[in-house]
């Protein structure tokens, strides 16, 4: 005979009650760890004290539950550590780069400006200029280098860049020059190329770091330590705070011998204190990270 399952629901009910209270206490708790970390100048991270908890978690549960208890505290550990960022974040280089950008109150976006293109007898480049801003000043460039260096040393103000389209994928190169010469991320647009469905993706890049009313988009990049569960780790912050991933994808890192760098296109709203703090809490478990910037997409 089946056992009725209410009796049992119930238990597991008074078991998640007492989880709930135990949770609430070992998070105010985090709260005072940060604070002292913080008035000490600590890193918010310490990898030595996961280690040692996960330990005893294994041998309190043995074999059969030990790998279920690991990934339940592996999971509690990323939790904690997103809400100890929240209330270091403050501290933060990159977190201040953001505010700054953000409580700067930038104009609209201009509609003229003297804007880069790499091909300027491409029609979906200036199709995509044309989107962007209503009379654009383009400025053709032979090559890739030239139109880089055309921003970075203030010959024009922008720079408009094919970086994807919907058959041949990223073009991940783009990000290196990005990092190389220190641009920014500003604005997308998605130009149709025929009746498919298909499309071309530019974006619009510039010297000075601008978040402009309303941005939603944010592109990244990290280098992760190559372990089981290290990207796991990371997709599950965004999930804690309701983030969008638009984009994942990996490349090799020229830069760096047998290394792979992530790139993310997340949808959240960069006034969101929890989402600023994630950027600094991946910042903090990366080997490497870049911010490219946070924008709109015109579609």
């Amino acid at each position: 005979m089946t056992p009725n399952p209410t009796p049992l629901r119930q238990q597991i009910d008074e078991i998640d009650h007492q989880i709930f209270d135990l949770l609430r206490h070992r998070l105010n708790i985090v709260r005072q760890v940060a604070e002292y970390k913080r008035a000490q100048g600590l890193p918010t991270n310490d990898r030595k004290r996961e280690r040692e908890i996960l330990t005893r978690v294994t041998n309190s549960l043995g074999d059969d539950l030990g790998d279920y208890g690991r990934a339940i505290y592996r999971t509690m550990f990323d939790v904690s550590k997103l809400y100890e960022a929240k209330l270091v974040c403050e501290n933060y280089p990159l977190y201040q780069r953001i505010q700054q950008m953000v409580t700067q109150h930038p104009q609209p976006f201009p509609r003229c400006a003297s804007v880069a293109l790499l091909n300027a007898d491409d029609s979906y480049a200036v199709a995509a200029a044309e989107r962007l801003f209503e009379v654009p000043d383009i400025m053709p460039m032979q090559n890739s280098e030239s139109l880089y260096k055309a921003v970075s040393q203030g010959l024009c103000k922008y720079a408009l860049i094919q970086i994807e389209d919907s058959t041949q994928g990223t073009a991940g190169p783009v990000y290196d020059q990005l990092t190389t010469y220190q641009l920014t991320i500003i604005r997308s647009v998605r130009i149709k190329i025929d009746q498919q469905g298909n499309y071309t993706r530019f974006i619009c890049v510039s010297s000075n770091g601008t978040i402009y009313p309303g941005a939603d988009r944010t592109t990244i990049m990290m280098v992760i330590q190559n372990k089981p569960g290290s990207l796991y780790s990371v997709l599950s912050k965004f999930n804690v705070i309701g983030a969008n991933l638009i984009r994942l994808e990996s490349r090799p890192l020229a830069s760096r011998d047998f290394q792979i760098g992530f790139y993310f296109d997340i949808e959240a709203s960069i006034y969101d204190s929890k989402f600023t703090s994630l950027l600094c809490e991946l910042q903090d478990m990366s080997e490497d990270f870049h911010y490219f910037g946070t924008y709109n997409e015109i579609i």
